[in-house]
């Protein structure tokens, strides 16, 4: 039975299109983990107007807390649509504003802290996830549309990932 070697040209070959293949799937990963991360801002969105409607058709309180509310979750909404942009300073953003809306509620009543708490937990670690995924992908591959080309092209290397 022959046996067959194989070149040292195909073996670098192989090894290039391992390394290719790798790259998309981390790629793709992170991307799915920064998805994530945008879905949060929009579901904190979501829920804050919900709650500001609560407040004010519900519990009867006074207007303004039903405009703090409302802005406090269209603040979260208008962060998902930037993290389309630059998902970084939106995460940052998205993480800031809610960490000191948790910390002010917890000041006014501090049994709130443990009220929701996996949620909570769920919401930051999902947004540090993004925001951890946006700090590992390059940034040309967060501006194009299609990732395909760029990993084709020799001269960008996702080796660092």
């Amino acid at each position: 039975m022959p046996e067959f070697r194989r070149s040292p040209e195909e073996i670098a070959k192989s090894m290039a299109a391992a390394k290719k293949m790798k790259a998309k799937e981390t790629l793709k990963e992170q991307k799915g983990k920064i998805k994530s991360a945008r879905n949060a801002l929009m579901f904190l969105g979501i829920l804050q107007c919900v709650f500001a409607f609560w407040e004010m058709y519900g519990m009867k309180l006074p207007f303004i807390a039903f405009a703090i509310d409302a802005g406090i979750g269209l603040a979260f909404i208008g962060l998902y649509f930037y993290a389309a942009e630059n998902p970084k300073a939106s995460f940052i953003t998205g993480l800031i504003i809610y960490i000191t809306i948790q910390l002010l509620v917890m000041v006014a009543d501090p049994k709130s802290l443990f009220s929701g708490i996996i949620l909570k937990a769920i919401i930051i670690s999902v947004l540090v996830g993004g925001l951890k995924a946006v700090g590992r992908i390059p940034k040309q591959f967060l501006d194009k549309k299609n990732q395909d080309e760029l990993l084709d092209n020799p001269t960008h290397s996702l080796d660092d990932l």
